[in-house]
């Protein structure tokens, strides 16, 4: 996410979107789904499927055989949302390397299943289907609330647990499946990002965002929190997943701050933008 707020010298046409208005304070942040996933969280996952995984392969352990534990992991490794699937893989490896050594002597292996995603659901769904075929009962992954949406249903039929580290759509919350997700709701974030701005004297919003199932949830999330506190919210600019080229969205949005802070005083007016890695693109256009 990231908002900046106008000034007086703003200029209001498109460039001041790439490098920010005269005397303006801009604050920035990596949305909170974009974050690196906690490798204590990870790792203490593993410990609870490696240890029950134990549990069970007692019989085949005592007969000195190698008993593998398989844990899937859906990751966007290539494209948008790669540095969080990177950041998943490295703390998995820590998880795993850790373990494959305390349980050595007792002839359990733990193996990592990995499949690129690259934040296609149909991908997700693909890969969620191979590692579950091939015996993993946890699967770490898929990052993004689309890709969710398209294994959900099958990790229920199977009865795979899913485990995402970077999911955070209201609408994905549903009580009794079999998916656990790291991040908050959006509910939460965009009740914080309503808050942060309400308390910089943000009274206008003009938001901006991608068009997917995630940041149309933190949209609407931060719309809601931000009107119960009084603060009017623009029409969403949005831009569809996989856009490189800026430029245009960035003439749109320039056209309604102009009009925002033609009505309003232009220190109140704040852009929020709701995206991912891409929205440094955005911010340079």
């Amino acid at each position: 996410m990231h908002w900046s707020r106008a000034s007086a010298d703003d200029t209001t046409d498109a460039s001041a979107l790439a490098s920010g208005p005269v005397g303006a304070r801009t604050l920035g942040a990596v949305p909170s789904r974009s974050c690196a996933p906690s490798a204590y969280r990870l790792v203490a996952l593993i410990t609870t499927v490696v240890l029950l995984g134990s549990s069970l392969a007692s019989d085949a352990a005592a007969a000195s055989r190698t008993t593998v534990i398989r844990i899937g992991a859906l990751l966007s490794l290539t494209g948008s949302g790669s540095s969080l699937g990177a950041t998943t893989k490295a703390a998995l490896a820590v998880g795993i390397e850790h373990w494959n050594h305390e349980l050595a002597h007792r002839h359990i292996r733990v193996a990592l299943d990995v499949v690129d995603t690259g934040l296609s659901p149909a991908r997700a769904a693909a890969g969620f289907a191979q590692v579950a075929r091939r015996g993993a009962r946890v699967v770490i992954g898929p990052q993004s609330n689309s890709e969710i949406a398209a294994i959900r249903e099958d990790a229920d039929n199977r009865g795979v647990l899913v485990v995402s580290q970077g999911s955070a759509t209201s609408s994905l919350a549903i009580p009794n499946d079999n998916v656990f997700r790291f991040v908050p709701t959006d509910r939460v974030e965009g009740g914080a990002i309503a808050d942060l701005m309400r308390h910089d004297g943000i009274n206008v919003i003009v938001p901006v965002g991608r068009d997917d199932d995630g940041n149309r949830g933190l949209l609407s999330s931060v719309r809601a929190a931000a009107e119960t506190l009084g603060i009017a919210v623009e029409a969403d600019t949005t831009y569809p997943a996989g856009t490189t080229e800026f430029a245009s969205l960035v003439g749109q949005v320039g056209v309604r701050l102009s009009a925002a802070t033609e009505a309003k005083d232009p220190s109140t007016v704040g852009v929020y933008v709701a995206g991912s890695e891409e929205v440094a693109g955005v911010l340079a256009a």
